[in-house]
């Protein structure tokens, strides 16, 4: 379910009328591979001149797992890449699926 239907009931039990109207559509980019290139090379060779790496979606981290790969896991857990990766609640839960240490995560 998307974070509006997620989100509707409790609007709804405070007495609101809810009236869904998503306005923002995430899609993978699998297809784009210029994109893929620059994202893979954000994640690993430019990482280091990072300080963090932010996830706000779990797309975002789903981008980043695919395309930085195995590479990307095991530089943000080993401690070789500068930027620490920060995530909330379900992204943080992601990024750990994927394969990154709970400590290698900043979960404000």
């Amino acid at each position: 379910p998307s974070y509006a239907e997620r989100l509707a009931p409790y609007f709804e039990k405070a007495g609101a009328t809810v009236i869904p109207c998503p306005t923002v559509v995430t899609e993978l980019f699998d297809d784009n591979e210029d994109a893929c290139v620059t994202l893979r090379r954000a994640l690993t060779s430019r990482a280091e001149s990072y300080d963090y790496i932010a996830f706000t979606s779990r797309r975002g981290v789903e981008a980043a797992l695919r395309v930085g790969g195995d590479e990307f896991v095991r530089r943000l857990n080993s401690g070789e890449m500068k930027p620490t990766a920060i995530a909330l609640g379900a992204d943080s839960s992601a990024l750990e699926a994927g394969g990154v240490r709970l400590s290698s995560i900043l979960v404000p």
